[in-house]
């Protein structure tokens, strides 16, 4: 989210995010763009993890800004990728900054992050930058025991959230769009690609070998099999086009893929276009073991603190219940 100098105010509360990197995010991009003053306000917000999350949970670059109530938790499958879901909230002061920003405090308070991944590189709970003065963070929670990162209490998973049931179905990759030559084409006429443009091979995977007039004749008898309508896509000086729009029609032929133009626009011969066609009926299942589990553990600790107890806490925690004077603990405590 790009802010400018102006004063803002940013309220993120009662939520629940799933998957994604930097799920929140409230920074400035670049070293151009201005660090907006504000008061920004995260309380009660429940953040997800898949076996693709990876990066920063929350990353900010305002001030004031506190973060309360957030509970961060990354279930166990293997990781997909080469980055690790570390660390729970980075601070990150970048860009131009407002006259006495970086003296704003930034309160990181009440928080509860679990990472349950044993291939994880990293993990730690809260990255700051010294550049901003007035940096609280207190009574949190985070741990990652698959890779020996503990905490005191440890962190109980033996009950789970109401109602809340993790949407990810796993990891499934698609195929890349195509880059292929496609001349002017006049609004109603017809162009063919030779169909060792479009590979067989997944996004990620070698280039392997070509399709063929049967392959894509495969395709579509699959996609009546299943009621389902073919979607290619092409993009065209910016604008991406659909055939299921009617934009144009595809047809698998002895000689290659014709594409009619019915777009209403002529296509300018400006050389290599990208096309993706649609093969969702014949994509491989989701990759074993990356699918998310059924439920979301409710990140309590194992004992509740007593003692010796200080700082920044609120007097009820993320459901509401009275915390009766226990500060530390996280963002669950009973």
């Amino acid at each position: 989210n790009s802010l400018d100098s102006e004063i803002k105010t940013c309220n993120i509360e009662r939520c629940v995010f799933e998957g994604g990197y930097h799920q929140v995010k409230a920074s400035s991009w670049g070293t151009s763009e201005k660090v907006a003053r504000g008061n920004f306000l995260m309380d009660r917000v429940l953040c997800i993890g898949t076996a693709k999350s990876a990066g920063e949970c929350v990353y900010v670059s305002h001030a004031g800004m506190t973060i309360r109530n957030l509970v961060h938790w990354v279930p166990g499958m293997p990781r997909r990728g080469s980055i690790s879901a570390s660390p729970v909230v980075e601070l990150n002061y970048q860009g131009q900054r407002t006259a006495g920003l970086e003296g704003n405090t930034v309160a990181i308070y009440n928080i509860t992050g679990l990472n349950q991944r044993s291939d994880e590189t990293e993990y730690t709970g809260f990255v700051g930058d010294s550049q901003y003065t007035s940096q609280v963070v207190e009574n949190n929670l985070f741990a990652a025991p698959g890779i020996g990162v503990t905490s005191s209490p440890a962190i109980s998973t033996s009950s789970s959230f109401a109602g809340i049931t993790p949407r990810y179905k796993g990891v499934r990759y698609g195929f890349e769009w195509a880059g292929v030559p496609v001349g002017q084409t006049n609004n109603g006429a017809s162009t063919t690609v030779a169909y060792n443009n479009f590979r067989t091979n997944l996004v990620g995977e070698n280039a392997s070998g070509s399709t063929n007039q049967s392959y894509w004749q495969n395709v579509e008898t699959q996609a009546s099999n299943q009621g389902y309508t073919l979607d290619h896509k092409i993009k065209i000086s910016g604008v991406i086009y659909s055939s299921r729009e009617g934009d144009f029609d595809v047809a698998f032929v002895s000689g290659g893929v014709r594409l009619t133009n019915n777009t209403g626009v002529n296509w300018p011969n400006s050389g290599s276009r990208l096309l993706k066609l649609d093969r969702s009926p014949v994509l491989p299942n989701f990759m074993a073991n990356t699918a998310s589990p059924s439920s979301v553990p409710l990140l309590r600790p194992a004992t509740v603190p007593s003692g010796g107890q200080s700082g920044r806490s609120t007097p009820e925690d993320f459901l509401f219940v009275d915390r009766q004077g226990v500060k530390a603990g996280g963002a669950l405590l009973r």
